[in-house]
């Protein structure tokens, strides 16, 4: 799969501005920003930091974007301080996962290290599997889930889309992710949005497949 090009086709269709304010979470790739720098060179990106205490290869100087870049941290139940009506976009590159992921640690008290998680017997993806193998996920993931896509529904213009993409990697079920909820997250996260009754609509994407893309508007 070329992400390069699909994210490329996906900002001309979604008709994102010429200069658009971005909110990115892309943890595991730089695609996203590849895209961005190649079609939107003017774009203003804010990361998001879903995990801001692990390790990260998006150094400052190292990210392929034209623009500066800022950055807000994902602290679960909490705001993420963007002004309201402020993004032309919002993208969530494989990201569903770690949000989960960082919400069960914080519950868990299991603290950010530059380690990371190394393997299936480090903290974060004991404490995963654990909560999903007991039911208790959704109690944890839930709650942050909605309260990230709450706060930037708010800072998201009239008409702009939030975007969920997730695919699997074979390194992540290597460091011990259940495969039967990750390769369910997208459908989760569509399941939880809708439940929750947010004033958002989901948007067909035409060759896009809804099983790993997720394209939500704002009402304008």
């Amino acid at each position: 799969m070329n992400l390069f090009a699909e994210w490329s086709r996906l900002l001309d269709l979604l008709g994102v501005p010429a200069e658009p304010a971005v909110l990115a979470a892309a943890p595991d790739s730089d695609d996203l920003l590849r895209a961005l720098a190649t079609l939107r060179p003017h774009a203003r990106v804010t990361l998001l930091d879903i995990a801001p205490g692990l390790q990260s290869d998006q150094t400052a100087d190292g990210l392929p974007v034209a623009s500066p870049v800022q950055r807000v941290a994902f602290l679960p139940g909490t705001e993420l301080g963007l002004p309201e009506d402020s993004l032309d976009l919002a993208v969530f590159d494989h990201a569903i996962d770690d949000v989960v992921v960082e919400a069960i640690a914080q519950h868990e008290g299991i603290h950010s290290h530059a380690q990371g998680d190394r393997g299936e017997y480090s903290a974060r993806p004991r404490a995963l599997r654990a909560y999903w193998r007991s039911g208790d996920l959704e109690t944890v993931a839930v709650p942050a889930f909605l309260a990230l896509v709450q706060s930037c529904l708010r800072a998201v213009r009239p008409s702009a889309h939030l975007v969920f993409h997730h695919r699997v990697l074979d390194a992540h079920l290597l460091a011990g992710h259940p495969l039967d909820l990750y390769t369910e997250y997208l459908p989760l996260a569509r399941r939880w949005i809708a439940e929750a009754g947010l004033p958002l609509r989901e948007v067909a994407l035409d060759s896009f497949a809804p099983s790993w893309w997720m394209c939500l508007q704002r009402p304008g």
